[in-house]
Protein backbone atom coordinates (compact mmCIF):
# COMPACT_ATOMS: atom_id res chain seq x y z
CA UNK A 1 0.00 0.00 0.00
CA UNK A 2 2.74 2.65 1.02
CA UNK A 3 4.50 1.89 -2.52
CA UNK A 4 0.92 2.26 -4.40
CA UNK A 5 0.66 6.19 -2.25
CA UNK A 6 4.00 6.61 -3.28
CA UNK A 7 3.03 6.06 -6.79
CA UNK A 8 0.05 8.18 -6.67
CA UNK A 9 2.30 10.98 -4.95
CA UNK A 10 4.87 11.38 -7.46
CA UNK A 11 2.06 11.15 -9.94
CA UNK A 12 0.64 14.30 -8.51
CA UNK A 13 3.89 15.99 -8.41
CA UNK A 14 4.82 15.04 -12.27
CA UNK A 15 1.16 16.56 -13.05
CA UNK A 16 1.41 19.69 -11.07
CA UNK A 17 4.85 19.91 -12.55
CA UNK A 18 3.11 20.04 -16.16
CA UNK A 19 -0.19 22.36 -15.00
CA UNK A 20 2.62 24.80 -13.76
CA UNK A 21 4.59 24.87 -17.03
CA UNK A 22 1.39 25.13 -19.71
CA UNK A 23 -1.09 22.21 -18.88
CA UNK A 24 -4.57 23.40 -19.11
CA UNK A 25 -6.60 23.65 -15.95
CA UNK A 26 -9.21 21.44 -17.36
CA UNK A 27 -6.65 18.71 -18.10
CA UNK A 28 -5.00 19.07 -14.92
CA UNK A 29 -8.45 18.87 -12.67
CA UNK A 30 -9.25 15.78 -14.81
CA UNK A 31 -5.55 14.78 -13.82
CA UNK A 32 -6.38 14.89 -10.01
CA UNK A 33 -9.72 13.15 -9.87
CA UNK A 34 -8.08 10.52 -12.04
CA UNK A 35 -5.45 10.04 -8.98
CA UNK A 36 -8.21 10.02 -5.99
CA UNK A 37 -10.45 7.60 -8.23
CA UNK A 38 -6.76 5.46 -8.40
CA UNK A 39 -6.30 6.33 -4.92
CA UNK A 40 -10.07 4.67 -3.42
CA UNK A 41 -9.88 1.78 -5.81
CA UNK A 42 -5.95 1.04 -4.89
CA UNK A 43 -7.21 0.92 -0.74
CA UNK A 44 -9.88 -0.66 -1.83
CA UNK A 45 -12.69 1.40 -1.27
CA UNK A 46 -10.93 2.86 1.92
CA UNK A 47 -9.76 5.62 2.57
CA UNK A 48 -9.79 6.44 6.23
CA UNK A 49 -9.81 10.26 6.82
CA UNK A 50 -8.35 12.01 9.86
CA UNK A 51 -11.20 12.73 12.60
CA UNK A 52 -11.08 16.21 12.13
CA UNK A 53 -10.59 16.26 8.54
CA UNK A 54 -13.55 14.26 8.31
CA UNK A 55 -15.33 16.82 10.34
CA UNK A 56 -14.44 20.09 8.40
CA UNK A 57 -15.65 17.84 4.91
CA UNK A 58 -18.87 17.06 6.37
CA UNK A 59 -19.00 21.29 7.39
CA UNK A 60 -18.01 22.33 4.00
CA UNK A 61 -20.36 19.28 2.16
CA UNK A 62 -23.21 20.74 4.59
CA UNK A 63 -22.71 24.22 3.74
CA UNK A 64 -22.33 23.22 -0.45
CA UNK A 65 -25.31 21.35 -0.06
CA UNK A 66 -27.88 23.97 1.49
CA UNK A 67 -26.63 26.38 -0.91
CA UNK A 68 -27.46 24.51 -4.06
CA UNK A 69 -31.33 24.83 -2.64
CA UNK A 70 -31.24 28.45 -3.46
CA UNK A 71 -29.29 28.24 -6.91
CA UNK A 72 -30.68 29.98 -9.74
CA UNK A 73 -32.47 27.33 -12.40
CA UNK A 74 -30.02 27.88 -14.99
CA UNK A 75 -27.18 25.45 -16.67
CA UNK A 76 -24.63 28.03 -15.94
CA UNK A 77 -25.09 28.28 -12.28
CA UNK A 78 -25.09 24.49 -12.58
CA UNK A 79 -21.86 23.21 -14.16
CA UNK A 80 -20.12 26.12 -11.77
CA UNK A 81 -21.66 24.87 -8.95
CA UNK A 82 -20.72 20.96 -10.17
CA UNK A 83 -16.72 22.06 -11.55
CA UNK A 84 -16.13 24.36 -7.73
CA UNK A 85 -17.81 21.72 -5.85
CA UNK A 86 -15.47 18.95 -7.21
CA UNK A 87 -12.31 21.26 -6.42
CA UNK A 88 -13.65 22.41 -3.23
CA UNK A 89 -13.49 18.75 -2.12
CA UNK A 90 -11.34 16.77 -3.86
CA UNK A 91 -8.09 17.99 -1.87
CA UNK A 92 -9.71 16.46 1.49
CA UNK A 93 -9.31 13.33 0.22
CA UNK A 94 -5.99 13.20 -2.01
CA UNK A 95 -3.98 15.07 0.86
CA UNK A 96 -5.37 11.97 3.23
CA UNK A 97 -4.02 9.09 0.89
CA UNK A 98 -0.57 10.64 0.66
CA UNK A 99 0.11 10.38 4.15
CA UNK A 100 -2.00 7.38 5.16
CA UNK A 101 -0.31 4.73 6.91
CA UNK A 102 3.06 7.12 7.83
CA UNK A 103 5.09 7.34 10.62
CA UNK A 104 6.34 11.32 11.46
CA UNK A 105 9.27 10.93 10.30
CA UNK A 106 7.96 10.06 6.53
CA UNK A 107 4.89 12.47 6.76
CA UNK A 108 8.02 14.96 7.46
CA UNK A 109 9.69 13.49 4.12
CA UNK A 110 6.71 13.74 1.92
CA UNK A 111 6.55 17.20 3.09
CA UNK A 112 9.87 18.07 2.28
CA UNK A 113 9.49 16.49 -0.89
CA UNK A 114 6.78 18.60 -1.83
CA UNK A 115 8.66 21.41 -0.71
CA UNK A 116 11.85 21.28 -2.76
CA UNK A 117 9.07 19.69 -5.50
CA UNK A 118 7.38 23.20 -5.26
CA UNK A 119 11.20 25.20 -5.36
CA UNK A 120 11.72 23.15 -8.47
CA UNK A 121 8.64 24.00 -9.93
CA UNK A 122 9.09 27.97 -9.28
CA UNK A 123 12.33 27.85 -11.22
CA UNK A 124 10.82 26.22 -13.98
CA UNK A 125 8.27 29.28 -14.50
CA UNK A 126 10.43 31.60 -13.72
CA UNK A 127 12.68 30.54 -16.37
CA UNK A 128 9.95 30.15 -18.86
CA UNK A 129 9.18 33.62 -18.16
CA UNK A 130 12.83 34.48 -18.94
CA UNK A 131 13.45 36.07 -15.16
CA UNK A 132 15.43 33.45 -13.63
CA UNK A 133 18.58 35.27 -14.38
CA UNK A 134 17.01 39.19 -13.71
CA UNK A 135 17.84 40.69 -10.51
CA UNK A 136 15.29 43.15 -11.45
CA UNK A 137 13.18 41.44 -9.14
CA UNK A 138 14.60 41.87 -5.96
CA UNK A 139 13.57 46.05 -5.80
CA UNK A 140 11.56 46.27 -3.05
CA UNK A 141 9.24 48.68 -4.18
CA UNK A 142 7.95 46.52 -7.34
CA UNK A 143 6.36 44.75 -4.52
CA UNK A 144 4.79 47.30 -2.61
CA UNK A 145 3.67 48.41 -6.14
CA UNK A 146 2.05 44.86 -7.00
CA UNK A 147 4.45 45.07 -10.13
CA UNK A 148 6.38 42.20 -9.23
CA UNK A 149 8.30 40.30 -12.39
CA UNK A 150 8.52 37.00 -9.92
CA UNK A 151 5.38 36.95 -8.46
CA UNK A 152 3.29 33.39 -8.92
CA UNK A 153 0.27 32.17 -6.73
CA UNK A 154 3.23 29.47 -5.67
CA UNK A 155 3.20 32.08 -2.53
CA UNK A 156 0.51 30.93 -1.16
CA UNK A 157 2.27 27.14 -0.73
CA UNK A 158 5.42 29.15 0.23
CA UNK A 159 3.62 30.78 3.02
CA UNK A 160 2.31 27.69 4.22
CA UNK A 161 5.80 25.92 4.50
CA UNK A 162 7.53 29.57 5.97
CA UNK A 163 4.93 28.98 9.21
CA UNK A 164 5.40 25.58 9.40
CA UNK A 165 9.18 24.89 9.42
CA UNK A 166 9.35 27.81 11.49
CA UNK A 167 7.02 26.84 14.25
CA UNK A 168 7.07 23.17 14.32
CA UNK A 169 8.91 21.29 17.39
CA UNK A 170 9.75 18.14 14.98
CA UNK A 171 12.95 17.74 14.38
CA UNK A 172 13.03 17.64 10.39
CA UNK A 173 16.53 17.44 8.27
CA UNK A 174 17.64 20.36 6.94
CA UNK A 175 15.27 22.11 8.62
CA UNK A 176 17.18 25.73 9.09
CA UNK A 177 18.08 25.54 4.77
CA UNK A 178 13.87 24.86 4.45
CA UNK A 179 13.30 28.19 6.78
CA UNK A 180 15.99 30.08 4.81
CA UNK A 181 14.71 29.17 1.32
CA UNK A 182 10.88 29.44 2.18
CA UNK A 183 11.67 33.25 2.85
CA UNK A 184 13.18 33.82 0.38
CA UNK A 185 11.03 32.10 -1.72
CA UNK A 186 7.78 33.82 0.11
CA UNK A 187 9.60 37.47 -0.77
CA UNK A 188 10.34 36.45 -4.18
CA UNK A 189 7.16 35.15 -5.44
CA UNK A 190 5.65 38.90 -4.62
CA UNK A 191 2.08 38.62 -2.89
CA UNK A 192 2.13 40.85 -0.20
CA UNK A 193 -1.12 39.23 1.72
CA UNK A 194 0.95 36.15 2.05
CA UNK A 195 4.34 38.31 3.69
CA UNK A 196 1.50 39.52 6.31
CA UNK A 197 -0.61 36.36 6.30
CA UNK A 198 2.50 34.64 7.62
CA UNK A 199 4.06 36.55 9.48
CA UNK A 200 0.91 37.17 11.55
CA UNK A 201 -0.13 33.36 11.82
CA UNK A 202 3.74 33.17 13.55
CA UNK A 203 3.31 36.07 16.03
CA UNK A 204 0.02 34.46 16.50
CA UNK A 205 1.74 31.31 17.15
CA UNK A 206 4.05 32.79 19.69
CA UNK A 207 1.81 35.13 21.63
CA UNK A 208 -0.76 32.49 21.60
CA UNK A 209 -3.20 34.03 23.95
CA UNK A 210 -4.45 30.71 25.94
CA UNK A 211 -7.25 32.70 27.77
CA UNK A 212 -8.82 33.67 24.84
CA UNK A 213 -8.84 30.24 23.04
CA UNK A 214 -12.47 29.88 23.97
CA UNK A 215 -13.42 33.18 22.50
CA UNK A 216 -11.34 32.66 19.26
CA UNK A 217 -14.53 31.04 16.86
CA UNK A 218 -16.99 33.67 17.93
CA UNK A 219 -13.94 37.00 17.50
CA UNK A 220 -13.31 34.96 13.59
CA UNK A 221 -17.03 35.26 13.12
CA UNK A 222 -17.18 38.69 14.29
CA UNK A 223 -13.74 39.69 12.47
CA UNK A 224 -14.98 38.46 8.81
CA UNK A 225 -18.89 39.36 9.21
CA UNK A 226 -17.25 43.58 9.73
CA UNK A 227 -14.84 42.68 6.67
CA UNK A 228 -17.65 42.13 4.71
CA UNK A 229 -19.79 44.98 5.55
CA UNK A 230 -16.53 46.35 5.51
CA UNK A 231 -16.45 46.17 1.72
CA UNK A 232 -19.80 46.46 1.49
CA UNK A 233 -19.59 49.86 2.09
CA UNK A 234 -16.50 50.46 0.48
CA UNK A 235 -18.16 49.38 -2.75
CA UNK A 236 -20.68 51.90 -2.13
CA UNK A 237 -18.02 54.99 -1.89
CA UNK A 238 -18.84 55.48 1.25
CA UNK A 239 -15.13 56.15 1.75
CA UNK A 240 -14.14 58.23 -1.24
CA UNK A 241 -13.38 61.59 0.12
CA UNK A 242 -11.22 60.07 3.11
CA UNK A 243 -9.25 58.09 0.55
CA UNK A 244 -8.54 60.23 -2.35
CA UNK A 245 -7.84 63.07 0.30
CA UNK A 246 -5.02 60.62 2.15
CA UNK A 247 -3.57 58.76 -1.07
CA UNK A 248 -4.57 61.44 -3.86
CA UNK A 249 -6.34 58.25 -5.97
CA UNK A 250 -9.51 57.01 -5.97
CA UNK A 251 -11.35 54.21 -4.61
CA UNK A 252 -11.34 51.91 -7.69
CA UNK A 253 -7.83 53.00 -8.24
CA UNK A 254 -6.51 51.53 -5.15
CA UNK A 255 -8.57 48.55 -5.33
CA UNK A 256 -7.17 47.61 -8.91
CA UNK A 257 -10.99 47.78 -10.35
CA UNK A 258 -12.50 45.96 -7.45
CA UNK A 259 -14.79 48.45 -5.86
CA UNK A 260 -17.05 48.53 -9.06
CA UNK A 261 -16.93 45.00 -9.63
CA UNK A 262 -18.21 44.77 -5.73
CA UNK A 263 -20.38 47.88 -6.18
CA UNK A 264 -21.97 46.13 -9.91
CA UNK A 265 -22.26 42.52 -7.96
CA UNK A 266 -23.72 44.18 -4.14
CA UNK A 267 -26.15 46.03 -6.38
CA UNK A 268 -27.51 42.18 -7.95
CA UNK A 269 -26.89 40.41 -5.08
CA UNK A 270 -27.17 42.21 -1.50
CA UNK A 271 -25.73 41.07 1.97
CA UNK A 272 -28.25 38.16 3.03
CA UNK A 273 -29.07 35.89 5.77
CA UNK A 274 -29.82 32.92 2.33
CA UNK A 275 -27.33 31.93 0.28
CA UNK A 276 -27.50 32.55 -3.31
CA UNK A 277 -25.80 29.60 -4.21
CA UNK A 278 -22.04 27.85 -4.77
CA UNK A 279 -20.74 28.90 -7.92
CA UNK A 280 -22.98 32.63 -8.36
CA UNK A 281 -20.09 35.25 -8.04
CA UNK A 282 -18.01 33.63 -11.04
CA UNK A 283 -21.50 33.20 -13.20
CA UNK A 284 -22.20 36.91 -12.52
CA UNK A 285 -18.62 37.90 -13.19
CA UNK A 286 -18.83 36.10 -16.54
CA UNK A 287 -22.32 36.96 -17.92
CA UNK A 288 -21.58 40.57 -17.40
CA UNK A 289 -18.38 40.34 -19.28
CA UNK A 290 -16.18 41.24 -16.27
CA UNK A 291 -12.51 41.38 -16.97
CA UNK A 292 -11.89 39.89 -13.21
CA UNK A 293 -12.58 35.50 -13.53
CA UNK A 294 -13.48 36.08 -9.96
CA UNK A 295 -14.23 38.29 -6.86
CA UNK A 296 -10.61 38.14 -5.61
CA UNK A 297 -12.34 37.64 -1.79
CA UNK A 298 -13.71 34.27 -0.76
CA UNK A 299 -15.01 35.79 2.03
CA UNK A 300 -17.25 38.22 0.25
CA UNK A 301 -17.48 35.00 -2.34
CA UNK A 302 -18.56 32.90 0.47
CA UNK A 303 -20.38 35.06 2.41
CA UNK A 304 -22.54 35.65 -0.47
CA UNK A 305 -23.19 31.95 -1.86
CA UNK A 306 -23.62 30.83 1.66
CA UNK A 307 -25.22 33.54 3.09
CA UNK A 308 -24.35 34.92 6.25
CA UNK A 309 -25.90 32.20 8.67
CA UNK A 310 -24.13 29.19 7.27
CA UNK A 311 -21.19 31.74 6.63
CA UNK A 312 -21.21 32.47 10.27
CA UNK A 313 -21.91 28.97 11.15
CA UNK A 314 -18.97 27.08 8.78
CA UNK A 315 -16.34 29.56 10.10
CA UNK A 316 -17.69 29.34 14.16
CA UNK A 317 -17.40 25.41 13.66
CA UNK A 318 -14.13 25.08 11.47
CA UNK A 319 -12.00 27.50 14.42
CA UNK A 320 -13.96 25.52 17.38
CA UNK A 321 -12.67 22.62 15.74
CA UNK A 322 -9.21 23.66 15.59
CA UNK A 323 -8.83 25.39 18.26
CA UNK A 324 -7.19 22.59 20.92
CA UNK A 325 -3.63 23.37 19.12
CA UNK A 326 -2.52 26.67 18.27
CA UNK A 327 -0.30 25.85 15.33
CA UNK A 328 -3.35 24.44 13.47
CA UNK A 329 -4.97 27.96 14.63
CA UNK A 330 -2.40 29.92 13.22
CA UNK A 331 -2.65 28.08 10.14
CA UNK A 332 -6.21 28.55 9.68
CA UNK A 333 -5.54 32.23 10.50
CA UNK A 334 -3.03 32.50 7.51
CA UNK A 335 -5.63 30.97 5.10
CA UNK A 336 -8.61 33.32 6.59
CA UNK A 337 -5.92 36.04 5.91
CA UNK A 338 -5.87 34.93 2.62
CA UNK A 339 -9.14 35.14 1.79
CA UNK A 340 -9.67 38.52 2.69
CA UNK A 341 -8.49 39.74 -0.76
CA UNK A 342 -7.34 36.53 -2.39
CA UNK A 343 -9.73 33.35 -4.16
CA UNK A 344 -7.20 30.54 -2.15
CA UNK A 345 -10.12 28.68 -2.37
CA UNK A 346 -10.02 27.79 -6.37
CA UNK A 347 -6.02 26.73 -6.40
CA UNK A 348 -5.96 23.05 -5.54
CA UNK A 349 -2.43 22.45 -4.82
CA UNK A 350 -2.69 25.16 -2.30
CA UNK A 351 -5.97 23.08 -0.36
CA UNK A 352 -3.59 19.92 -0.69
CA UNK A 353 -0.64 20.90 0.86
CA UNK A 354 -2.83 23.20 3.40
CA UNK A 355 -4.65 20.07 4.58
CA UNK A 356 -2.14 17.98 4.56
CA UNK A 357 0.10 20.66 6.78
CA UNK A 358 -3.01 20.45 9.13
CA UNK A 359 -2.85 16.23 9.20
CA UNK A 360 1.20 16.11 9.86
CA UNK A 361 0.56 19.01 12.50
CA UNK A 362 -2.11 17.21 14.22
CA UNK A 363 -0.73 13.65 14.01
CA UNK A 364 2.34 14.99 15.62
CA UNK A 365 0.43 16.13 18.54
CA UNK A 366 -0.64 12.58 19.48
CA UNK A 367 1.26 10.17 21.81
Amino acid sequence: MIIFRNKILIAYIILFTFYRIGLTSELFYLGIISLVIFSIIGNNYKIKMESFLLILTKYTTFAILISIFFLKVDILFYKQLLKEMVLILLPFIISNVFIMGRNNEQRNKILNLLFVSHLVIYVLEMYMKGQLFSMSFLQIDDISNSDYESESSLAFVFGLFFIYYITIDTEIKYKKIFIVLSIILVLLSGKRIVLIGSLISILFYYLYPKKLVKLIPALAVIANVLYVYFIYSFSNGDYDDIIYNLLGVNSNQISMGRQYVYESYFQKYPISITPYGLGNAVVFLQINSFKLHNLHSDIIKYSSEYGMFIFSAYYYLTYNVLKKDKLLLGILLYNNILMLSDNVSVYVFYLILMYLILIIVNKSNEP
